[in-house]
């Protein structure tokens, strides 16, 4: 699927659930006018095992849990919330790195407060891939225990998992929203496309099966129309890679015109043998078939415009340089950064920003190991012996989007929040303890 947008989510009553991208170029999307364009229809809720209303998401970044390794489902290990959006959770395994960051539902039966494997008579394991020695993960665990006890998620931000449904009631054509599990952290339109039994085949509308997938009926991953507006989650508009609507036959022609801002090429893809049977890699008995096709790949073309005069929002952060900025950063970089990036686009911005903070660590590579990545190019970059490690972030579109991301970062360093802000700061912050003028004496030294 396309790769991470920032939208606003905005509610309307019953199927006009309606999400609108800030990106240029993208439009709007309406739930009510994509099911009617396709003639088909939402799948009911009884159909899914979600809540009828998603469970409010107490967790903040940093709270501490149990949570089982998605890589190695007999281990229950300690996880740090990196991030949330909706009612679903980023999380982190302790004594990983965030190249296995995954994605968790706050009602989902695989987190628990601390002391539920215990409770259990279960033993906490060293997650898979735990970058020490297993026999030091006792020492580990025990000094992060101690360390971070004020941390623990209380009980209270644990929901109950909602039951599952009696049996499997799809129907062939049904729409739903879905995790797109290449990019887990997006979650878009997508049409029952094929059922075996307690399966069904899961097809993102508008785009051409490489995202698609087999899941049980009763899957997590699987939401009913509205849920995105309902949960305070953004959802990802259709693609433009093949038709929006479901494909009814070979004989169907519809699509969405490309963007006049977009640079297209065409790649011949070979013929379709139908849609994959659960446990293959592609099923030969399908009923849906497709003729050979050109594959439209979409790529943005380079603007002559001003950030300002295509229409892109632009921002500008200020480094607050008598906040204070924890164990992680050396306070003599962060006073020789501009007391100013911007104004720009948020994308640039973030970008430098990130980049910036990164450049300024005592470590490098433990304030890189703490980004939150996303497929997208935007690079942050940093040098270690012998090699350059690389990592893409969110490609951020509004200062929400900004703000939320640095704030965690941020957090997640052990720095005040308004180190990096939108705005300057007009008296001392009220969020730290740094001591204004003691600060400002520091740097007169270090700059004479």
């Amino acid at each position: 699927m396309a790769k991470f947008q920032s939208l606003r989510v905005k509610s309307e009553p019953s199927q006009n659930l309606k999400v609108t991208a800030t990106v240029p170029g993208t439009g709007s999307f309406s739930w009510g006018e994509h099911i009617a364009e396709s003639g088909d229809r939402p799948a009911p809720k009884t159909c899914f095992r979600q809540a009828t209303i998603p469970p409010e998401n107490e967790f903040t970044p940093g709270m501490k849990l149990e949570s089982r390794d998605p890589r190695n489902s007999m281990s229950i290990c300690i996880a740090t919330v990196i991030y949330t959006s909706g009612s679903r959770l980023c999380l982190r395994l302790d004594g990983s790195d965030n190249r296995n960051d995954f994605w968790s539902l706050v009602d989902s039966e695989d987190i628990h407060p601390y002391g539920w494997c215990e409770s259990k008579g279960e033993q906490l394991q060293p997650p898979l891939g735990f970058a020490k020695n297993a026999s030091c993960y006792p020492v580990f665990l025990n000094k992060l225990l101690q360390e971070s006890m004020s941390m623990m998620a209380p009980k209270s931000c644990f929901k109950p998992a909602p039951s599952h449904p009696e049996k499997n009631k799809f129907e062939v054509g049904m729409k739903l929203e879905a995790i797109d599990r290449k990019n887990p952290h997006l979650i878009g339109p997508a049409t029952v496309g094929d059922i075996d039994g307690d399966k069904i085949y899961v097809q993102f509308d508008g785009w051409r099966g490489a995202f698609d997938y087999w899941c049980r009926y009763d899957c997590r991953d699987i939401f009913y129309v509205g849920w995105c507006a309902l949960a305070g989650h953004p959802i990802q508009p259709p693609g433009t890679k093949g038709n929006l609507t479901h494909n009814k036959g070979p004989g169907s022609t519809k699509s969405q015109s490309a963007s006049p801002n977009l640079a297209i090429h065409i790649e011949t893809q070979s013929p379709s043998v139908g849609i994959p049977s659960p446990g293959s890699a592609r099923s030969t008995g399908s009923k849906r078939h497709s003729p050979a096709v050109n594959r439209l790949i979409l790529s943005p073309e380079p603007s002559t415009l001003s950030p300002a005069s295509a229409g892109v929002e632009t921002v500008t952060a200020y480094v607050n340089q008598n906040c204070h900025c924890g164990p992680q950063l050396i306070r003599t970089r962060i006073f020789r950064l501009p007391l100013q990036y911007g104004p720009t686009s948020v994308t640039k911005l973030l970008k430098k920003v990130v980049q910036a903070l990164v450049d300024s660590a005592v470590n490098p590579t433990q304030v890189f190991h703490n980004l939150v990545s996303s497929p997208s190019n935007i690079i942050i970059t940093t040098k270690v012996p012998g090699k350059t490690l690389t990592c893409s972030i969110p490609a951020v579109v509004t200062a929400s989007a900004f703000t939320q991301y640095i704030s965690n970062l941020l957090q997640q360093i052990e720095c005040c929040v308004n180190l990096i802000t939108l705005q300057p700061l007009q008296q001392i912050c009220d969020k730290c303890s740094t001591n204004s003028s003691g600060i400002s004496h520091f740097r007169y030294i270090l700059l004479v």
